[in-house]
């Protein structure tokens, strides 16, 4: 009965992501603590159980919550970062601008910078190794 193995998914599909949220949990404070010590030893990677974890560099750039979508798309355009402006504005478009921007050291102009939160999010990540 293709009902009743839907519902069975869904099911199933609830439990397996209360469990994720639930190892989510546990992982924060691990990750935490590793990234410290691996700071103060400078330690970048290991492998354990056939997997590399390492320190990865996440960038992120978002709108702040207080900046409309207006006031950005406004000071986007005075930008002349009309390529990141769709019908609202593009969010990858727009990180990969600022991130390009940092990268070659130049400046977020002052008054797009009071709209966007970014920074580099440090974390640890696995892969099979």
């Amino acid at each position: 009965d293709p009902l009743a193995r839907l519902v069975a998914l869904d099911h199933e599909r609830r439990d397996l992501e209360d469990s994720l949220e639930a190892i989510k949990k546990e992982r924060a404070p691990l990750e935490e603590i590793l990234l410290e010590q691996w700071a103060d030893r400078g330690q970048q990677n290991a492998n354990v159980n056939g997997m590399t974890v390492y320190v990865g560099h996440d960038f992120y750039c978002t709108k702040k919550a207080e900046a409309s979508t207006e006031q950005l798309l406004e000071v986007l355009q005075a930008h002349g970062l009309d390529r990141v402006i769709q019908l609202g504005y593009n969010a990858s478009g727009l990180k990969a601008w600022v991130k390009e921007q940092l990268a070659n050291d130049s400046d977020i102009p002052e008054d797009l910078a009071g709209l966007l939160n970014y920074d580099t999010a440090i974390r640890l990540k696995t892969r099979l190794a």
